[in-house]
């Protein structure tokens, strides 16, 4: 293959394989990575070339150490608030998704639960910064509130946030009479998800199975929380090229 490094604006080696690369959005030299085959999340300031990571934040001791297992240490997926550059969210194959705030700790301060089964490919916030929405290998999207979840409208505890819910996506697309007759619909891993940037209540997902997101697309499930759109999910297929 030919040799493009000539055509790189910015190219930092690194030892271990990276599967997430996110910038800070507070910080504009600033980016944050994980690697399958580490519990880190590794800093990065690209206004120094340089390969050693400016700062490193390491998962801290978890509050279930006996839910999960040592193989599955690793974290799949990072996102910043988009309020404050000092607070990192990361999901991870052990079932749970963890925050730092930079300010305080270099380990975790938050982990939100789901189940060791659960094996989270992928983290986001809502535009407020107020709820997290971790999506997983077996298809199931769970969801947290930051301000203390159904039994309080106010945060009350870094150490204490309750699951607000979970959602099997191939139980909702099952109960869709026009998909079941085009194919067979199985859980399949979520792979990827994020919110529409002009409407903030709809949220994308992909699929392993090629099931995604399209706003054009004539099908709508809405759920309903507190009053506003939790997500609006549209779906159509995805027909590889």
């Amino acid at each position: 293959m030919p040799d493009e490094s000539s055509n790189y604006v910015l190219h930092i080696s690194n030892r271990i394989p990276l599967n997430a690369v996110r910038w800070n959005p507070g910080n504009q030299d600033e980016i944050a990575c994980t690697s399958n085959q580490s519990d880190n999340v590794f800093l990065f300031d690209i206004g120094y070339v340089s390969s050693t990571p400016t700062e490193v934040l390491h998962k801290g001791k978890s509050k279930f150490p006996s839910l999960y297992s040592e193989s599955c240490k690793s974290l799949t997926d990072i996102t910043f608030t988009s309020d404050d550059k000092s607070r990192i969210f990361a999901s991870g194959l052990d079932g749970a998704v963890y925050m730092w705030d930079r300010r305080s700790s270099k380990t975790h301060c938050l982990e939100l639960v789901a189940s060791p089964e659960a094996q989270f490919n992928t983290v986001k916030l809502t535009v407020d910064n107020r709820t997290v929405f971790g999506a997983t290998k077996n298809g199931t999207i769970h969801v947290w509130d930051l301000r203390g979840g159904r039994a309080s409208a106010a945060f009350q505890s870094h150490n204490e946030v309750q699951q607000l819910m979970s959602v099997k996506l191939s139980t909702l697309l099952g109960k869709i009479a026009s998909l079941k007759e085009q194919s067979n619909i199985v859980s399949s891993p979520i792979l990827s998800i994020d919110f529409n940037p002009s409407c903030s209540y709809q949220l994308a997902f992909h699929l392993d199975d090629g099931w995604y997101v399209s706003p054009n697309s004539p099908l709508r499930i809405i759920v309903h929380f507190r009053n506003f759109h939790l997500w609006s999910f549209q779906i159509a297929k995805f027909s590889p090229r």
